[in-house]
């Protein structure tokens, strides 16, 4: 998202560049046409060889001006009217150009500016090389175990941070049985996955933050278990073997503002984790689903991007109860956007499932054609949850029209898989509630056509 805003930056001061262009050579044209009606005056009224036959000269000009041949002026006057009246038009097309991109990315800035902003992990970042660390208790907080500085309190964390660590031969950052506030914190953290090595293991642990670190090429990336009261935040966790974040029996944890990608299972996985909040987080391009829940309920998913995963965007499955599933972007995943599948009967229910972007999921076709045999979304509990709430839905792009009293809700429900289930969203959204990225290519032709914009007025002059 900040990439597209840097881009939309970029076109609007090339916009307002060409038309500072723009006005500086309409000021060159008349300049230029001033002097050249000042040279013919000056041949005119002071010839330098010959003399011009007076009256053939009355004929052409039918008076003067000053001793300036009427058609000499009129010629250039002409001629600066057309070169600024051709400037005139330009103008006018990157002022509109200028609206146009204005009130395209203006959603998207609002978007940035109301949600979180992700914390982005350095990029180049000194780290310190240093063997695996493993601590049992509060007691084994100190700088043996690869603590940097801290006291354990609240306002004072132990700090583990700066390190580089290869987890060749056990899991690169091991804590069990603590209590103590600490901070896991810009650490390098990878090499795991040939040994089944974990980046982050904790067990029975509280008060713990992972946070702004690069955890790549491990077993699970950062594995929770039984572990309550904990935060990971603003890591990059990528090309793990198993999942990217996994918490098991974990609750009260937040997952927040992470870059999960490109791991062989999934990006996020509960298991038998309750009220949690998993939010703003991006879960793409990963092996199975962006986030699984499994045996898990009372956990808030919203604002994450959970889009180009080889199977679901967000998935649960068997007695998941009461998650609340808001305002994410679910696109391009190759099975549904959202699954809530009970298992064969009904246990999974009470889930709330509203104003997601579901968009090009499950073979789904671009606007604005729709396929029966690619729908979205899949509930194969019957109607115990809900796919709307407070008579707001889900966009799905594929299901828009009809909207006869445009109100911004379709008039006809778009009806899940399995279709005897009869699960729906009984109130589908016109237009997306969060909007996804701006489409590159739409702003690549708009720069390709500034340029070429540019390129013909500067031919013209």
């Amino acid at each position: 998202m900040v990439g597209y805003i840097a881009l939309f930056s970029l076109i609007l001061s090339i916009l307002i560049l060409a038309n500072f262009h723009i006005k500086i050579a309409n000021f060159h044209i008349k300049m230029g046409n001033l002097i050249k009606t000042f040279n013919n005056y000056s041949r005119y009224r002071f010839p330098k060889r010959g003399k011009m036959n007076r009256k053939r000269l009355k004929k052409m000009n039918r008076g003067c001006y000053g001793g300036i041949p009427r058609y000499t002026i009129d010629t250039h006057q002409a001629k600066a009217r057309q070169e600024t009246k051709s400037n005139k038009v330009n103008r006018k097309i990157l002022f509109s150009l200028i609206i146009a991109i204005m009130a395209m990315t203006a959603p998207f800035i609002a978007l940035t500016l109301s949600s979180p902003v992700s914390e982005e992990v350095p990029a180049t970042v000194t780290y310190n090389i240093r063997s695996t660390i493993v601590i049992n208790s509060d007691g084994e907080f100190d700088a043996a175990h690869g603590i940097n500085s801290g006291s354990g309190a609240p306002g004072d964390p132990y700090v583990i941070d700066n390190w580089d660590i290869t987890a060749s031969t056990n899991h690169a950052i091991t804590i069990n049985n603590t209590r103590a506030y600490f901070e896991i914190r810009g650490c390098y953290l990878h090499g795991g996955s040939t040994n089944f090595w974990d980046g982050i293991i904790m067990t029975n642990v509280i008060n713990g933050t992972i946070k702004s670190n690069v955890i790549q090429g491990n077993y699970h990336g950062v594995h929770l278990d039984v572990s309550n009261w904990n935060i990971i935040h603003a890591n990059n966790i990528s090309d793990n073997s198993l999942d990217g974040v996994y918490l098991d029996g974990c609750h009260d944890d937040s997952i927040t503002n992470n870059s999960i990608w490109k791991n062989a299972w999934n990006g996020i996985f509960l298991s038998i984790s309750n009220n949690n909040i998993v939010m703003n987080n991006t879960c793409n391009s990963n092996s199975w689903d962006g986030i699984y829940l499994e045996t898990s309920s009372f956990n808030q998913i919203f604002w994450n991007n959970c889009s180009w995963n080889k199977d679901d965007g967000i998935a649960m499955y068997w007695n998941c109860i009461s998650n609340f599933v808001f305002q994410n972007v679910v696109i391009s995943n190759t099975d549904y956007g959202c699954e809530v599948d009970g298992g064969g009967p009904p246990t999974c229910g009470g889930n709330i499932i509203t104003e997601n972007t579901f968009m090009l999921n499950h073979g789904s076709l671009p606007y604005p054609a729709f396929n029966p045999f690619a729908i979205q979304g899949f509930d194969n509990n019957g109607p115990i949850n809900f796919w709307d709430f407070g008579g707001i839905g889900n966009y799905w792009h594929d299901w828009t029209l009809p909207d006869a009293d445009t109100n911004g809700i379709v008039d006809i429900p778009y009806l899940l898989d399995p279709a005897p289930y009869m699960a729906m969203d009984n109130f589908p959204l016109t237009n997306w509630s969060v909007i996804p990225e701006p489409p590159l290519i739409l702003l690549s032709v708009i720069m390709l056509g500034i340029c070429l914009l540019m390129a013909r007025n500067r031919k013209k002059q």
